[in-house]
């Protein structure tokens, strides 16, 4: 299988907000959080698991969970909670970043349950997964997940990054190093990790840089075999400082993205606007990608869309959203779709809209 035909998915919030209506984005998520009564007993008042937290973010930015109108930053709340326990020392800090992390993975799984709609990732996975295809996701929820399992792709990344099917401490078979990266088959690789993902936190157990994909309730309590420390679910939070290192799963998810991305013939990057925070992101899309491989933006960002009194509307660049992928993709063929529809019937923005990037 040459580099040619092999073609990369990059995921965003927005593909699976696309596919879904229930899922928040990040910023959104304190307000589902109430919404579905998560965090409240009722209008006026918070469960008391979720009292500390509060309390945080008020004395933090003087903004209330259970104030609808109170738009809550997540990555704010979280690097906040980082930086007072490196300066600080105290445990109450990590347990209440661990809340966090509870509460977001709470959210995922109900809007999970509530949405009702898989139409464009089952389209996706009918009509653009091939055996070489991979996905490279930046997504915390397993909404594509339950439609792939039993696609090639998402079966090596359960062997050759889970340890679905790891044999004793000597993990099993590992094929001999390579001199060669082979493009001929996918895998599923999801960078900021997943709300199905368990890990040991114990870092002097031997089992510790071990990856467990859960396969029943994700929200039930689950205990290492090997040191009987409870298990943590493996997502990367919304830090400034994410620390990938921290994490040999991840980073080995991140080197071989790095791999998949050099190797491909044409990056397909849908709902996915490289955060300006996220450093590592804009770097392994500027250093990966070869200059000659085609490059697809799906995403509504890309315009902007005035009402008119007459009920025309015109259409216009986004040109701080276009020019950010410019700058990452200075030297590739860009192409943007306003959406999945457009993309799936071939209309870029240029045709459809009238528009000149």
């Amino acid at each position: 299988m040459t580099k040619e035909n092999k073609t990369v998915w990059i995921l965003g919030a927005g593909a699976s907000m696309s596919n879904n209506f229930e899922f928040p984005n990040i910023n959104q998520i304190f307000a589902k959080a109430k919404e579905y009564s998560i965090i409240s007993l009722n209008v006026k008042t918070l469960k008391d698991d979720y009292k500390e937290l509060s309390e945080f973010i008020v004395n933090c930015f003087n903004k209330s969970l259970l104030r609808t109108s109170d738009k809550i930053d997540v990555e704010k709340v979280m690097t906040f909670l980082q930086i007072e326990f490196e300066k600080k020392g105290s445990y109450s800090n990590l347990q209440l970043m661990d809340k966090v992390i509870f509460l977001i993975r709470h959210v995922l799984s109900e809007c999970l349950v509530r949405g009702n709609s898989n139409e464009e990732y089952e389209h996706l996975v009918n009509n653009f997964l091939n055996r070489n295809t991979s996905i490279i996701s930046f997504n915390w929820d397993i909404a594509l997940d339950q439609l792939i399992k039993s696609n090639n792709i998402y079966e090596n990344f359960l062997k050759q990054i889970s340890s679905k099917f790891t044999e004793g401490f000597f993990n099993g078979y590992i094929p001999f190093p390579y001199k060669e990266f082979p493009t001929d088959t996918g895998i599923y690789l999801k960078m900021h990790g997943s709300v199905d993902w368990l890990y040991c936190p114990n870092q002097q157990c031997r089992v510790n840089n071990r990856l467990y994909v859960l396969e029943d309730s994700i929200l039930e309590s689950h205990y290492c075999s090997e040191c009987h420390e409870e298990c943590k679910i493996l997502i990367i939070p919304p830090l400034l400082n994410k620390n990938y290192d921290k994490y040999p799963s991840i980073k080995k998810i991140w080197n071989r993205s790095f791999l998949e991305l050099n190797n491909a013939s044409e990056v397909i990057i849908w709902g996915y606007g490289v955060p300006p925070t996220d450093f590592y992101s804009n770097w392994l899309l500027t250093r990966s990608i070869p200059h000659e491989t085609i490059i697809k933006i799906i995403n509504p960002e890309c315009l902007r869309i005035s009402n008119h009194e007459n009920e025309l509307q015109e259409y216009s660049i986004n040109k701080t959203f276009v020019n950010k992928f410019k700058e990452i993709f200075s030297r590739q063929k860009i192409t943007f779709y306003y959406n999945y529809k457009d993309f799936k019937n071939n209309f870029d923005i240029n045709q459809k809209y009238n528009v000149k990037v």
